[in-house]
């Protein structure tokens, strides 16, 4: 497994969405998150957003690709009051940092 995956993986693991600064020294300056529904927000915006949203979720990492080690669609389960969704992320990596992470 790459390093860039690992990160990806790291970001996305379940101690993320409870403490953002355990992600800090991995968030690229200029990071931004993207939703169809909230549109876009810095790093600090995207942790609120992660602590009201995903405090109650158990999210599964199903699985993450790439062909070039920086950008990276993954596939995600989540499990939130007894109901099970599917969703799929993009995230991008530069140079050890998460730059975007894409609902």
């Amino acid at each position: 497994m790459s390093k860039n995956k690992k990160l990806v993986e790291y970001f996305l693991s379940e101690p993320y969405r409870r403490e953002k600064e355990n992600l800090l020294h991995i968030i690229a300056e200029d990071f931004v998150f993207r939703s169809t529904r909230f549109g876009a927000m810095d790093f600090d915006a995207y942790a609120e957003y992660a602590k009201k949203y995903y405090v109650e979720e158990v999210i599964t990492i199903d699985w993450i690709q790439s062909k070039d080690d920086k950008n990276f669609g993954v596939a995600y389960t989540a499990v939130h009051e007894g109901k099970t969704f599917f969703g799929n992320l993009a995230v991008s990596v530069v140079d050890g940092k998460i730059t975007a992470l894409i609902e």
